[in-house]
């Protein structure tokens, strides 16, 4: 296989896409963490609608170990001869300067020991479901929350280097915030004040409950 180098348009393409990719993928990260990592978070969200958001909590776990799988998965799929979007296919696929091609080498290996730890859980349960584990109800795919901390940062200084090698900044430099970071932020805070509402509501007068119907009525 031919390989691009660094600076080719092509190169410089693919990179600033994985970038993205990854930054999205952290963004995901983090939505996550801020809703159910978060002991105040969770319990704003038990006064609300526990049932619903017990539902999107499993929805964003399924998303991001599926996600996680992918982006450390095989750089190839010699079956049908088409190359995955990957970690592996990134750093193989692209001439990349001596200097950094070592450190990018081990990235890579550390990137592909945590697709070891949750590629039981991908191909027998995220891709498709193996029915002797779907009903074995087993757990598939552990593992700790420091190698996940430790997966995110590998991921993190891959995008770091192979950006600065190709635009001449890190990716730190040039994200100041995450997509989804405000959302989180303002749906926590109309939790909030669902839960004012429901407190104000049942203790106060006539008056002041009709003027609360009010408001909500014109919301609707």
């Amino acid at each position: 296989m031919d390989k691009l180098n660094y600076t080719d348009k092509a190169a410089l393409e693919i990179v600033k896409n994985f970038c993205s990719y990854f930054v999205d993928l952290k963004a995901k990260l983090y939505i996550y963490k801020e809703l159910f990592e978060n002991d105040k978070a969770k319990l704003i969200m038990e006064s609300t609608a526990k049932s619903f958001f017990l539902e999107i909590n499993q929805i964003i776990v399924n998303t991001l170990l599926l996600e996680f799988a992918k982006i450390s998965d095989r750089g190839y799929d010699n079956g049908v001869k088409r190359e995955n979007f990957t970690v592996e296919n990134l750093i193989d696929s692209i001439n990349w300067p001596e200097n950094i091609k070592e450190r990018l080498e081990e990235l890579k290996k550390k990137a592909g020991f945590f697709h070891s730890l949750i590629k039981k859980a991908r191909n027998r349960l995220l891709a498709h479901y193996d029915k002797e584990a779907f009903l074995s109800d087993k757990a598939l795919g552990e593992f700790t929350p420091e190698q996940e901390v430790e997966f995110i940062e590998t991921l993190q200084e891959i995008c770091d280097i192979i950006h600065q090698a190709c635009f001449g900044s890190i990716v730190g430099d040039i994200v100041m915030s995450m997509p989804g970071q405000g959302d989180v932020q303002d749906l926590k805070k109309a939790l909030k004040k669902a839960i004012a509402y429901d407190r104000f509501f049942s203790e106060g007068n006539t008056e002041e409950k009709t003027k609360l119907l009010k408001f909500l009525h014109g919301i609707e």
